[in-house]
């Protein structure tokens, strides 16, 4: 999960925080990801999460 965090970091420039939460999401395979950040819930997207923005 760390390794998927650094490229997660290097591919979208992104905080480590948002990495950890995105990295998270994909490593027990979540069926849903809510956010009420618009750039995250755009990364989350882009990496094939069913993303829900809340804002």
């Amino acid at each position: 999960m760390v390794r998927l965090g650094w490229k997660l970091m290097e591919r979208h420039h992104i905080h480590e925080t948002y990495a950890t939460q995105v990295a998270s999401a994909k490593h027990v395979s979540a069926s849903q990801f809510l956010t009420g950040d618009k750039w995250l819930y755009e990364v989350a997207l882009r990496e094939g999460l069913n993303s829900t923005y809340l804002g």
